[in-house]
């Protein structure tokens, strides 16, 4: 269960700090590969490559008065994206809200603590034979 509640804090982590900063990693080789946080949606797109670029991280503050949409085209509804790429490109992306993915690992953290808890079984201390008629004390 501690696999979920670090996974639960690596999201809203990564919520916080894809608030403020743009973190991504990128591969181009034959496909082009990359995983960016920005403006709280989790991307990742893979589609093929124009060029040859080894692993980079690109890590940059936001301005936080700049208005943002996204360059790609493709759906979008209530922080989920999706996108597919033309040939040259062919590919596609995902894009998935932190909202969602800590809402998800929040619901599975309950769901599993649910049905891993001990059941209780009565009062803890019970006596063997009750004291007495009535089960107090006798006199």
């Amino acid at each position: 269960m501690f696999w979920l509640v670090r996974l639960l804090l690596l999201f809203v982590g990564g919520w916080m700090v894809s608030i403020r900063y743009f973190v991504g990693i990128y591969y181009a080789g034959t496909y082009e590969c990359f995983c960016e946080l920005d403006r709280g949606t989790f991307y990742l797109v893979t589609r093929q490559s124009l060029f040859y670029q080894p692993v980079v991280f690109a890590y940059y503050p936001l301005d936080p008065d700049a208005r943002y949409i996204r360059e790609e085209e493709g759906t979008h509804f209530l922080g989920f994206a999706i996108a597919s790429y033309p040939a040259p490109r062919r590919g596609g992306g995902l894009g998935v809200p932190f909202w969602f993915l800590t809402a998800f690992t929040t619901a599975l953290l309950w769901l599993v603590w649910r049905k891993t808890r001990p059941k209780p079984r009565g009062f803890p201390v019970e006596l063997a034979k009750p004291i007495g008629e009535k089960g107090g004390n006798a006199g």
